[in-house]
């Protein structure tokens, strides 16, 4: 099966290993996209989103406060701020933020 991957686009790929990676009977969880205030597992503060990637899935947060960009940080690890549009159709996770 491998071998037929490399003849698919990017999208394709994404999808297939999303497939092929998901838990069974885990929910998906929301997809983070440019812009999202979150705040993160960990870390102190809300952030602002400012690149995504989906493999491997992580992003790269701004503190709204200011300071150095985090990078590499974990999709998991994310906690919105704000509320999914009904137009996206991830699955809705949200948690309170914690304060350490």
């Amino acid at each position: 099966m491998l071998w037929d991957m490399k003849s698919k686009n990017k999208k394709d790929l994404e999808k297939h290993w999303a497939e092929h990676t998901r838990n069974p009977g885990t929910q998906q969880g929301r997809v983070p996209k440019k812009g999202d205030r979150v705040g993160a597992n960990g870390r102190t503060g809300v952030f602002s989103i400012v690149e995504v990637r989906r493999i491997p899935k992580v992003v790269d947060l701004q503190p709204l406060k200011g300071g150095p960009v985090e990078k590499e940080i974990p999709w998991t690890a994310l906690t919105f701020m704000d509320r999914e549009e009904a137009s996206q159709p991830a699955a809705k996770i949200e948690k309170e933020p914690t304060e350490q």
